[in-house]
């Protein structure tokens, strides 16, 4: 019942925004009656949390993976892509969340923003972490750069291809992102780019 709930929330949420929405319309939408509404989330608030948590949440654990010891560069930047694909895969079965956090700029609740916050680093540093397996010991310098580019490029084609998925398909944004990150590491590599992060320029929360 909750899924069922939460589903007909983000559908609205998305479509009208969260403060329009009343409590009645996601009872409506849901196909239950107010009261049931109420057996299973305290207030419209309440809702909005456990989307959050449960979209997160679920990005979070895309991430939360062990890779075997690999010397080669090109094996673990080929389990890089199989983790990007997986990352996007979720966050796109999930397009109605997409669009509210676009319309919804920010959330006025301390407790959601602060989870919101955490677990939005947590994010980061887990991509961090992978980030430093692709490169490896000898890449290791370049690592809080490409996250912070990883990062970026993720964010900002999400949201193009939020609103142009006829003609960009994820396979083609992994792909994309993939031949993107390869070449900067090549630079690297090759000595003709430079690293301008270094650990201590970086803060403990990245996102307040």
């Amino acid at each position: 019942m909750k899924d069922r709930i939460i589903k007909a929330a983000l559908k609205l949420f998305s479509k009208k925004g969260y403060h329009a929405t009343t409590v009645q319309e996601i009872a409506n939408c849901a196909e239950i009656s107010k009261s049931t509404l109420y057996s299973n989330f305290t207030s419209k608030k309440d809702i909005l949390s456990s989307i959050y948590h449960f979209y997160l949440d679920s990005l979070y654990q895309q991430l939360n993976v062990d890779f075997i010891k690999e010397e080669n560069f090109e094996n673990r930047i080929n389990n890089f892509k199989k983790v990007l694909t997986d990352y996007l895969n979720v966050a796109f079965e999930h397009e109605d969340f997409l669009i509210m956090q676009m319309n919804e700029q920010s959330v006025n609740d301390p407790g959601i923003a602060k989870y919101i916050n955490d677990k939005k680093n947590q994010i980061y540093r887990k991509w961090l972490t992978i980030m430093r397996y692709v490169g490896g010991e000898n890449l290791d310098y370049c690592s809080l750069d490409m996250t912070v580019i990883l990062n970026g490029l993720i964010e900002e084609y999400s949201v193009i291809a939020i609103f142009d998925r006829n003609s960009l398909k994820i396979d083609d944004l992994v792909d994309y992102i993939y031949q993107i990150i390869s070449c900067i590491y090549n630079g690297f590599t090759n000595d003709n780019i430079k690293p301008i992060l270094v650990e201590d320029y970086m803060p403990e929360e990245l996102f307040e």
